[in-house]
């Protein structure tokens, strides 16, 4: 490399000492311009690297580079999962026995005009219509019971034990309409049972301030709040849960 501590003010006073001919040469072509061009923009890159090297020990790794796989993916958080499912069971449990229940405008029990066979009318129940809306009740009733049972919450739990109690309580009255408890406090429904039955008295199961119907239908609005307070703890708990997969420590090393 040409000597670069030559004399500044030697050369511009036109004398020699401490001044290299080889480096004037070098100046008055440019050539030396060019190398300290050179040798600065070396030390600005060596800079620029050695500062991201260190910064980057202070940043947190990615996932997938820590992991040592292709494509992180955060771990699935079933229980909120679960307790999803739980809600949604637990409102169409609710909307089926409200049907069920009727309004103060219409009611699935309402009579209505039927002509038989030989052409007579009488007004009497659609039972085929009720047949088809307890067979829903009876489908939702036990979605809801499997998925409450065994929920993580205590509140969803005990909500469906207490829908079990309220179906037991009503064992007979059930089993007079064609609707029994089997396995697992699961119910069936027998339709030829259930049409040859006497549909005031399935009415009074399902229809008034204190029936059966009434109490599933409360009993399946506080599963829903229930677990739907449940995932929303949940979801909190996995969101700050997720930080113990980094490692904090890395984060702090002064190692090169």
């Amino acid at each position: 490399m040409f000597n670069t501590t030559f004399n500044f003010s030697t050369l511009l006073g036109g004398g020699t000492s401490g001044f290299n001919l080889g480096d004037y040469a070098a100046i008055k072509n440019g050539s030396y311009r060019k190398l300290l061009g050179a040798y600065y923009k070396s030390l600005d890159s060596s800079s620029t690297s050695k500062t991201k090297t260190s910064s980057s020990r202070y940043e947190v790794k990615n996932e997938a580079d820590r992991y040592g796989i292709s494509e992180y993916k955060a771990p699935e958080n079933t229980e909120k999962k679960d307790l999803i499912a739980v809600q949604n069971k637990a409102v169409s449990l609710k909307n089926s026995t409200d049907k069920l229940m009727g309004t103060s405008v219409s009611s699935i029990f309402d009579r209505v005009v039927k002509e038989d066979d030989k052409g007579e009318t009488s007004f009497d129940y659609d039972k085929d219509a009720i047949y088809d809306a307890v067979k829903s009740f009876v489908s939702n009733y036990n979605s809801a019971i499997s998925a409450g049972s065994v929920s993580t919450s205590t509140n969803v739990t005990r909500t469906a034990k207490t829908m079990v109690n309220n179906t037991e309580a009503k064992r007979e009255t059930l089993s007079a309409v064609g609707i029994t408890i089997g396995a697992n406090n699961q119910l069936s429904i027998d339709a030829d049972k259930f049409k040859s039955a006497d549909m005031e008295t399935v009415k009074s199961l399902f229809s008034g301030d204190n029936s059966y119907g009434s109490k599933i239908s409360s009993q399946a609005a506080l599963m829903n709040t229930y677990a739907k307070s449940a995932a929303s703890v949940s979801s909190i708990y996995t969101q700050g849960a997720k930080y113990s997969y980094y490692d904090y420590s890395s984060m702090f090393s002064t190692n090169a």
